[in-house]
Parts: structure tokens; sequence; C-alpha cells
């Protein structure tokens, strides 16, 4: 096993056990290093929701795509996606058209929430329509 191998399957390992999510938690240029968000993609995909590592990347670069800062901007991500499923339910079918489409993942959000598209900020902007449209 090479000198590189060794150490990538190390750092494997402390992944899985959990040692870098509190490096996460810290939030900010300190917490979110690049690098270590390739490498916990499974973690963040288990324990956040989020759907794929590009989906994280592209958030971070901040601006009009949405610009997580810490750890809290995912667990709300992660939290509209819920409550969007939670919708479904409930609502006749033509008024569920662009919840399916939303429930497909972040980017949809962020393109929603990019003002041009319908401007949609938050889940309580999803629930609004939905009354609205009844």
């Amino acid at each position: 096993m090479t000198y590189k191998r060794r150490i990538k399957e190390g750092y494997k390992r402390r992944v899985e056990e959990g040692e870098y999510i509190s490096r996460l938690k810290r939030g900010g240029v300190e917490g979110y290093k690049r690098k270590d968000i390739r490498d916990i993609r499974d973690i963040n995909r288990l324990k956040r929701g989020i759907r794929d590592i590009r989906d994280i990347n592209r958030l971070r670069r901040g601006g009009v795509e949405g610009g997580i800062r810490d750890i809290r901007d995912i667990n709300r991500l992660k939290r509209d996606i819920r409550d969007i499923n939670r919708l479904r339910r409930g609502y006749k079918r033509k008024d569920i058209r662009d919840i399916i489409r939303l429930k497909r993942g972040i980017r949809d959000i962020n393109r929603l929430r990019r003002g041009v598209e319908g401007g949609i900020r938050d889940i309580r902007d999803i629930n609004r329509n939905i009354t609205r449209n009844k």
C-alpha cells in the first residue's frame, strides 16, 4: 500500500468514526474546508439528507445560490426537504406539482429561492403558495 493510500484509508476510518463532524460544526472558513467536505460525503448524505456532494460545494460558494456558512444552514435545508415531503400529503394533484419538483433536491430549492424563478425563500412561502392556489 502506497503512503498516499495508507493516509487516505486512515482518514476514511476516522471519518466513519465521526471525528470530522465536529470540525464541520464550527462553521465558517475554519470548519468548512473543501477537502473535509469531499471526504465526508457519505456522512453528509446519511446525516444531513443532502443528495449530492456537488450540492454542498455549490451552496458553499455563497451569493445567489445560498451561501451555506455552517451546519445550521445544512440542517435548515434538510428540514425544508422533510417539510416538502410532508406537504405532499393532503393536497390536490395539480397543487403538488411544484412540491414534487422541489423534492428532487436542494438544487431546485435554490433555483426557486433565487427570485427570478419564483423567489421562494423558505418553507413558509411554499406553504403560502399552496394555500393560495387551493
